[in-house]
């Protein structure tokens, strides 16, 4: 994660936030007030996660990184403007999941509630328990390590399918070589 100590950070997040982070005001006060709108005020809550709320912000927290990662490098390796736009973008989807996150790990287009195969009607219905998110955290793992473990053994088997046909080249080499 970006730490206050990394040189300059602060000011490149600032930059490439600035355009998806903005909030016009009114400097004028009669302009103001004739509009009704109000100051702007900067409530900072701090929030306390459960464990599984935790887990699920940490994983959108990563993949958040992993985006500002990719803009950062990006503009520093000087890609093309359109190519760093398209990252800007993802970065702000990124950013509002991860807003999302700090309501209900079911909130916004990437929550939970994306992940079951059955539709809700209603909104009472669909609404999981911290003991079903959890549930459903653990199956979505599991499901991922069985994958991962089925690839590591197709990848098994291929590697000893190759060693094998390396083993008859050779024997029938070998026995080409005597029958001459």
């Amino acid at each position: 994660c970006f730490q206050s100590s990394h040189r300059g950070a602060m000011d490149r997040i600032r930059f490439m936030l600035c355009d998806i982070f903005w909030r016009s005001t009114k400097a004028n006060s009669s302009v103001r007030e004739q509009m009704g709108i109000p100051e702007q005020v900067e409530h900072k809550a701090f929030l306390k996660f459960s464990t599984i709320e935790k887990h699920f912000y940490q994983k959108q927290l990563e993949e958040t990184i992993l985006a500002a990662t990719q803009v950062t490098q990006d503009y520093e390796d000087g890609k093309g403007r359109k190519h760093v736009k398209g990252d800007v973008q993802l970065l702000s989807i990124h950013l509002q999941r991860l807003r999302a996150a700090c309501c209900h790990p079911q909130v916004g287009s990437s929550g939970l509630g994306r992940l079951g195969s059955t539709r809700v009607t209603s909104l009472a219905a669909g609404v999981l328990t911290m003991d079903q998110i959890l549930d459903r955290l653990i199956d979505d793992a599991k499901t991922k390590c069985e994958e991962s473990q089925r690839i590591a053994v197709m990848h098994s088997n291929a590697i000893a399918s190759l060693i094998r046909l390396k083993v008859d080249a050779r024997h029938f080499s070998n026995v080409q070589n005597l029958d001459m």
